[in-house]
């Protein structure tokens, strides 16, 4: 099958999404790309992913206690319609994926249930216990995305207006103001890598607030260390991170002294090649 750049290829239960997506999206043979951008997440289909529980208390998220959990949990999500704002089918084409990602819509609907709480616990040899904290309100962009699935989720006719939300987006990057036609790959990067970033801002505002907002001047060492300490291991536990953030790991071996090095590398989608028949 072959797609152009425009094209945003997504299999999380979804395949119907291709139809609705070809339309407007299907190149020509004559354009055809080397290679093909295809999220990670899209691999998952029906097993639980591990990565979407790491450091949380039991009380916060999925009941493990039952063998649930966030990508078992979920009910279906309606399939709607989603308003045209231009050209912005490539938009649509990113939400409709998002909207049944069943993950994300699980995990959205237990921080509405249960709050902003979230508890940290450092991992290795930092010697600081669990700090659960309370996060501030979301930043404007992931208050729009969680609106906007909400309403995607929602029972009812007519198809959802995402101008909201697109706005926001715009807002963080300028490049897709004006309604016209862009790549959906990089859109979706840019709306993750956006939301990745107020929602690290407020886990660190939370662990701040936590230790009465120190500053450089004020805080003495083993304040620091604590506060380094929870903000390294929070700052991953935002829910992109969580559900759509892998990581490689580079393995290199020394031919003569067969010394071993490893470099990680975290990633949101994998270049595969599209392999030529013979």
């Amino acid at each position: 099958m072959f797609f152009d750049s425009y094209t945003f290829i997504h299999l999380v239960r979804c395949l119907w999404l291709l139809i609705f997506s070809a339309h407007c999206q299907l190149s020509s043979a004559e354009s055809v790309a080397s290679k093909m951008l295809v999220p990670w997440w899209c691999f998952h289909g029906g097993a639980s992913p591990k990565i979407i529980k790491l450091q949380e208390d039991p009380s916060d998220y999925a009941d493990s206690a039952k063998g649930k959990s966030l990508a078992t949990n979920s009910t279906l999500v309606p399939v709607k319609g989603i308003n045209n704002l231009g050209n912005t089918c490539f938009f649509n084409a990113v939400m409709q994926n998002l909207s049944q990602t069943h993950m994300l819509i699980d995990l959205i609907q237990e921080v509405k249930e249960k709050g902003f709480k979230l508890r940290i616990s450092p991992t290795g040899e930092t010697n600081v216990g669990p700090l659960t904290v309370m996060l501030p309100s979301p930043e404007p962009l992931t208050a729009a995305m969680f609106l906007f699935l909400q309403s995607m989720k929602d029972p009812g006719k007519g198809p959802v207006n995402p101008k909201i939300l697109f706005n926001q987006l715009c807002q963080k990057a300028p490049r897709f103001k004006g309604y016209q036609q862009q790549d959906s790959q990089e859109l979706l990067h840019y709306l993750l890598d956006s939301i990745r970033v107020e929602e690290t801002k407020r886990v660190k505002a939370a662990i701040l607030k936590a230790f009465n907002n120190p500053t450089e001047k004020t805080a003495d060492e083993d304040t620091k260390r604590q506060v380094k300490a929870y903000g390294k291991e929070g700052v991953k536990m935002n829910f992109v991170d969580r559900i759509f953030v892998g990581e490689l790991t580079n393995t290199i071996m020394c031919e003569e002294c067969e010394h071993i090095s490893t470099v990680k590398e975290a990633f949101i989608d994998i270049s595969l090649p599209i392999i030529e028949e013979r």
